[in-house]
């Protein structure tokens, strides 16, 4: 067999296994009276538009919770959207009602990723874990879904209106989202949103790529609305990127960011 040949094995062997594989890290961070958690996901994303070109499976992460007390402190659902190797931060009020959280990855074929992160002797300084574990079965109490034909959706009125129901917005002055106003790494565009609204649930959405909805995070009762999450767009000037809110009372909030995206 010629050297080539075993060399072409060899690689397509190492891509098929990595694909197939994601681990998960932790950190937690003590900030004054907040405690942020940092998870790192190491994930091979195989978005719709490659598989048609290269005749592989989709692979990536759709979901990613937290869990504290059965109860769930984070929630994101997700699209093939997101940066590789992707980032995902939020915070906590209390170390005392979190000691113990269990932090949870699901891919596209529902393989179910754990980490557990022991916040009890967190004092002054991180704590960092990296052994993530395949779990077979998940239990999640207060479970959420979301109608799966958000992620088919190519334009971003149409999927407002398939969340939420309407084009109606509020005023969004306690709705906050910050990008680049330039990014010259179109895998890697970082958001961080917070809000003071008492909101349900926060949808990002964006007009470069083929499918609108990047991610729609669902907001735990009592949550500190602090997230940051980084997601790839295809390169362009003056580019959109629209996040939409729900708060509990039922209105509708709306921020447009408007971002050039550098890349080959």
């Amino acid at each position: 067999m010629k050297l080539t040949t075993i060399i072409f094995i060899l690689i397509y062997f190492n891509c098929f296994v990595l694909a197939d594989t994601y681990t998960i890290k932790a950190k937690a961070i003590p900030e004054n009276q907040l405690i942020k958690v940092k998870i790192f996901i190491d994930d091979p994303i195989i978005v719709k538009e490659e598989t048609q070109i290269k005749s592989i499976k989709p692979k990536y992460i759709k979901r990613v919770l937290a869990q504290s007390n059965e109860k769930i402190i984070y929630n994101i659902f997700t699209s093939p959207y997101l940066s590789p190797n992707s980032v995902f931060s939020f915070n906590l009020k209390n170390k005392q009602d979190n000691a113990s959280i269990k932090l949870i990855a699901i891919d596209n074929d529902e393989k179910i990723t754990q980490v557990k992160l022991d916040i009890n002797n967190i004092s002054n300084k991180s704590i960092y874990t990296e052994v993530s574990t395949l779990i077979e079965n998940l239990k999640i109490s207060e479970d959420i879904s979301i109608n799966e034909n958000i992620w088919e959706i190519k334009t971003i009125d149409e999927a407002i209106k398939e969340l939420y129901g309407n084009l109606n917005f509020s005023p969004s002055n306690g709705l906050h989202v910050k990008t680049p106003l330039l990014s010259e790494n179109h895998f890697s565009i970082p958001i961080f949103i917070r809000s003071d609204l008492n909101l349900e649930s926060i949808a990002i959405l964006q007009d470069s790529n083929t499918y609108s909805t990047v991610a729609i995070i669902t907001v735990p009762s009592n949550a500190i609305i602090s997230y940051r999450i980084r997601f790839k767009m295809k390169p362009g000037f003056a580019q959109n990127i629209v996040i939409v809110a729900k708060g509990k009372n039922g209105k509708i909030y709306k921020v447009q960011k408007t971002i050039d995206v550098v890349g080959s």
